[in-house]
């Protein structure tokens, strides 16, 4: 995650805002970033929340394995 200012806040309304970096979305997900008239890379932010609601659900799942095998081990209560 990046925090920028745009060089036309006129344009945005806002002085920062924050980001990704276009090159580093595009080696995982090339669809997602795209490229203007002037050569600059831009993110379909829009396209971008599936993956990223799909990758909080895996991890929740991670999460809930884990707390299950420390309940197990006694290491915690469970439901905790």
């Amino acid at each position: 995650m990046v925090q920028f200012v745009f060089l036309d806040t006129v344009k945005t309304g806002k002085l920062t805002s924050l980001g990704f970096v276009a090159q580093e979305v595009q080696q995982l997900f090339p669809e997602l970033v795209q490229q203007d008239i002037d050569g600059y890379l831009y993110i379909d932010y829009v396209g971008l929340i599936p993956v990223l609601v799909e990758s909080v659900k895996e991890q929740q799942e991670q999460i809930d394995e884990l707390l299950e095998l420390a309940a197990k081990k006694g290491l915690i209560k469970a439901g905790n």
